[in-house]
C-alpha cells in the first residue's frame, strides 16, 4: 500500500500533550494559501506559519522579507512581531498579550468609552505620524481596481501595509505590536484606505458594545449594511473616513478588490446605506436583534432555490 504524502506542517521537536490551534486560510487563492499553527515545545508556546499549497512556498518565504522592511518603516511607531524562517515554514515566538480590539471592548464592557476612544484616537495618530507621500498610487489602483479608477494624487502611506488594522495589533505597555505581515507592498496605498479598513473591522467586532455605549452623549450612525444588519459606528470617529475626497463607496469597491485578489473569486464586502440612520439609544433587545432575525429567516429559507444568492443580491 502507498504511503500517502504528508502535508507541510512543522515539526513539532518536542512531544507535548499540548493540543495545536490551527487556523487554515486554504479558501484563498492558490498561492496565498497559509497555515498557521500554535503548538508547544519544551513548555513554550510557538507559531508557525506554513504554506497550506506548492504554489504558496515563495509567498510565506517572502514574509519575512516584508517583516524587516515594515520594521524599518514603522520604527518609532510600532512594533514588528519577526519570525525565522525554519524550510518552508516561519517560526515565531508567542506573544500573550491583548489585541487593540480586546482592550477597547474591555473598557466598552466597563462602560468607559472614552478609554476605548483614546486607544483607537492612538490608533489614528500612529498612522498619521508614518512617513507618507502624495502620488497617484498606480500600483495600488492595478491591484484593487480599474487603472482609472483614481486620477489625482492622494496622501499614501510610502509602504503598502494593507493589515495595519487593530486585530493585527497587540498591545504590551508602551508597545503596539504588529502581526501578520502577509499583505505588505513596496508600494504606497492611500492613508485613507488603511484607517477605513481599521474602522470597518472594529465596527464588526465591537458591534455589540457600540450599541451599548450608545447614548446621547455618544451617538451612532448606521452606515455601513451587510444584507440584513446595519453596522452603527460612533459618530465621533466617522470624520476619520469621510473628510476627504475618496468617497465610502470607493473605499467598499477598493476593499472588495483587494478580496478578489486574495481569493480569486468576486467579492461581497456590505454597503454603504442611502440614508444613514442616526441612533442616541438601543433597547436591550435591540442590541443584536436585527442580526438575529437575519439568521432566523437565513437558517428557515435555506434550503429555497436561489437563496445562497440572497445575500450578495443584497449586498450589490
Amino acid at each position: 500500500m502507498k504511503s500517502r504524502k504528508r502535508k507541510n506542517i512543522p515539526i513539532v521537536k518536542a512531544v507535548s500533550s499540548y493540543k495545536p490551534t490551527i487556523v487554515d486560510k486554504s479558501a484563498r487563492a492558490e498561492p496565498f494559501r497559509t497555515r498557521t499553527i500554535i503548538t508547544e515545545e519544551e513548555g513554550k508556546k510557538v507559531v508557525y506559519k506554513c504554506p497550506a499549497s506548492e504554489m504558496a512556498k515563495e509567498f510565506v518565504k517572502g514574509i519575512v522579507a516584508k517583516e524587516k522592511a515594515n520594521a524599518a518603516y514603522l520604527k518609532g511607531h510600532f512594533d514588528v512581531h519577526c519570525g525565522t524562517l525554519e524550510k518552508d515554514c516561519i517560526q515565531y515566538d508567542y506573544l500573550p498579550y491583548p489585541s487593540l480590539p480586546d482592550k477597547m471592548q474591555s473598557h466598552m464592557h466597563d462602560r468607559d468609552f472614552q478609554a476605548a476612544d483614546e486607544l483607537f484616537y492612538q490608533y489614528i495618530q500612529r498612522i498619521e505620524a508614518l512617513e507618507t507621500t502624495y502620488t497617484l498610487p498606480k500600483e495600488f489602483l492595478t491591484l484593487v481596481a480599474d487603472k482609472d479608477d483614481y486620477a489625482s494624487n492622494v496622501k499614501c502611506l510610502s509602504r503598502g501595509l494593507f493589515d495595519l488594522t487593530p486585530k493585527n495589533i497587540l498591545l504590551h505597555g508602551n508597545r503596539w505590536i504588529l502581526l501578520d505581515n502577509e499583505w505588505s507592498f513596496n508600494f504606497p496605498i492611500p492613508m485613507i484606505f488603511v484607517v477605513f479598513r481599521g474602522i470597518w473591522e472594529l465596527v464588526g467586532t465591537l458591534q455589540g458594545e457600540i450599541r451599548k455605549i450608545t447614548s446621547e452623549d455618544i451617538p451612532a450612525l448606521g452606515i455601513f449594511a451587510s444584507a440584513l444588519h446595519t453596522y452603527y459606528v460612533p459618530l465621533i470617529w466617522i470624520k476619520y473616513i469621510i473628510a476627504t475626497d475618496t468617497s465610502l463607496r470607493r473605499l467598499i469597491k477598493w476593499e472588495a478588490g483587494f478580496r478578489e485578489y486574495t481569493f480569486a473569486a468576486r467579492a461581497y464586502v456590505g454597503r454603504i446605506k442611502r440614508w444613514p440612520s442616526l441612533r442616541r439609544h438601543f433597547s436591550a433587545r435591540s442590541i443584536k436583534s436585527d442580526n438575529q432575525v437575519y439568521i432566523r429567516m437565513k437558517k428557515s429559507i435555506k434550503s429555497l432555490p436561489g437563496v445562497a444568492k440572497l445575500e450578495h443580491i443584497l449586498d450589490e
